[in-house]
């Protein structure tokens, strides 16, 4: 990719003298010595050496393909991830050329490396080869690999032979470069890289990241933003995988005055989203804004009053998963997790778990399959007075207390002017409404704009990628009758188990209460 018009030329005056040199020497040793520095890992070399690329936005339209030193670190940190056999995850702005780097390092593969094969997915299959359209991933290969001077090329080299539809071949190393869209991304074998581009915007993500999981040691996501309720945003979260992120500010081609015109000209969501790398910029209605639970990560509070725990029990007995938030008074400590197999088990899990915190206050959500819990906890709690008569010792007596978050409010004034029952249209509507409460007082407090809140309406919470993700999903919007309804899962997204351990946490302790 070109960056500054003096390096095009200089460029290519240096490329015309090492090709001369080379094809004057008809012994060949110089050709060998070439080959053999690219082959022993310098792709970065190779690719500024002789790789073209083409913006038709430029008046020369086709360039030399020159790094900037922010692409050669990301050519590096590719052969790194490769060379490790480990996944790795690139968040980008737009427009950084980073699928011509995925491209230019496939090239390098398939030319320098023998019996590779790199993989490239994306959402459809047009996407990764439509002959004839430059956008698409292969046309980006084919006009590499058209540009780059013969004697670097297989002996043969045809491109109606070796440069079919889906497939790149060299037939002298038997190094291939292969490619899949939509419903058939993982189906295309082994490889040894795959490369899943824009893969925060597949329908069918964890479907596709299943089907690939025996497919390649090194799986590479690339992608700008989509939201926090997909895998992109988790795997670009977790402190196991290792990232790459690409800012606009990494480009020498731009500056403050390029940023604010596109600022000037661009939707501010959109600007957010793809240039400045806001994961939270694309969602609409969001209950919770993404600077409100910034605010409440690690957030240091005096811990003071009982300790409490949020029990979310799984919707499917099996298949989802139970959420179990701990912590005292307003700060969460941790939030652990387990299978959720069925609720006999899920309650004997929550009761130990609680027990070795020390709980004094646990809610529960007592709807469809929680409903189950309750006799259990009951049962468990006779038991263990039993046992605590015996020994003389003194018995575990958490207060426990369901939760149903199904019914509209009877009564309660969370919003100032309006009745409970005339703004929400659930529990669970007004329930996720004081946790957004919470976590807005808590932003203003540290923010510096209101440091007057009293500290037991704030929060604290554990910095957990998918607690802050599934915080960051749920959405709102008003119903036929004007109240407020919530949809916690968004599309394609999983249950936030974990988000609904918190909201539990903090539900208002009852009458109901069963102990």
């Amino acid at each position: 990719m070109v960056w500054t018009s003096p390096d095009v030329f200089k460029t290519m005056a240096r490329r015309d003298t090492i090709l001369k040199k080379i094809r004057d020497d008809y012994t060949g040793k110089t050709l060998a010595a070439y080959k053999k520095h690219y082959e022993n890992g310098n792709y970065v070399d190779f690719i500024n050496d002789w790789m073209f690329t083409y913006d038709p936005r430029l008046d020369m339209g086709v360039v030399p393909f020159l790094l900037f030193p922010r692409q050669e670190e990301y050519i590096h940190w590719l052969q790194d991830r490769v060379k490790n056999k480990e996944d790795g995850v690139t968040e980008k702005s737009r427009d950084m050329g980073i699928t011509c780097l995925c491209c230019a390092f496939a090239v390098c593969e398939l030319l320098l490396c023998r019996g590779s094969k790199i993989g490239f997915g994306s959402r459809k299959e047009g996407l990764v080869d439509t002959l004839g359209d430059p956008d698409s991933i292969f046309e980006k290969i084919r006009f590499i690999l058209r540009h780059i001077p013969k004697e670097f090329l297989p002996i043969g080299f045809n491109e109606k032979m070796d440069m079919p539809f889906l497939k790149i071949i060299n037939r002298a190393n038997g190094s291939t470069i292969v490619g899949e869209g939509g419903e058939n991304i993982g189906r295309g074998g082994r490889n040894k890289a795959y490369f899943k581009d824009e893969s925060a915007f597949y329908a069918r993500a964890k479907q596709i990241d299943a089907a690939l999981s025996q497919n390649s040691p090194t799986k590479i996501d690339v992608s700008t933003p989509n939201g926090t309720g997909n895998p992109f945003y988790e795997k670009a979260h977790n402190p196991l995988i290792p990232k790459f992120t690409f800012h606009w500010k990494d480009d020498p081609r731009k500056d403050q005055a390029w940023y604010e015109k596109e600022v000037s000209t661009t939707p501010a969501f959109i600007v957010a989203q793809e240039i400045d790398i806001d994961y939270h910029a694309s969602l609409t209605g969001t209950v919770i804004p993404a600077k409100y639970i910034r605010a409440c990560i690690g957030f240091k509070i005096p811990k003071t009053g009982v300790k409490r725990a949020g029990l979310d029990v799984a919707d499917e007995e099996g298949v989802d998963t139970n959420a179990l938030a701990l912590g005292q008074g307003v700060t969460i400590d941790s939030i652990q997790e387990w299978n959720g197999i069925n609720t006999t088990l899920t309650a004997r899990q929550a009761w130990r778990r609680c027990k070795d915190y020390g709980v004094e206050w646990l809610n529960y959500d007592s709807i469809g399959v929680g409903a189950g819990v309750r006799g259990e906890l009951d049962s468990l709690r006779k038991k263990d007075a039993a046992e605590a008569e015996k020994n003389n010792s003194k018995p575990y007596k958490p207060v426990v207390t369901p939760v149903n978050t199904a019914p509209p409010p009877k009564r309660g004034m969370t919003i100032k002017g309006r009745k409970d029952k005339d703004y929400f249209a659930s529990m669970k509507s007004k329930y996720w409404w004081l946790l957004r409460i919470r976590c807005e007082k808590t932003f203003e407090y540290v923010t510096g704009i209101n440091t007057e809140h009293n500290l037991d309406d704030l929060i604290s919470l554990p910095d957990i990628p998918e607690l802050i993700s599934e915080l960051s999903q749920a959405t709102y919007d008003i119903n036929g009758a004007g109240k407020i309804i919530i949809d916690k899962k968004g599309d394609g997204t999983k249950s936030p188990n974990k988000a609904d351990a918190v909201v539990l946490y903090f539900a208002p302790r009852k009458a109901t209460s069963i102990m």
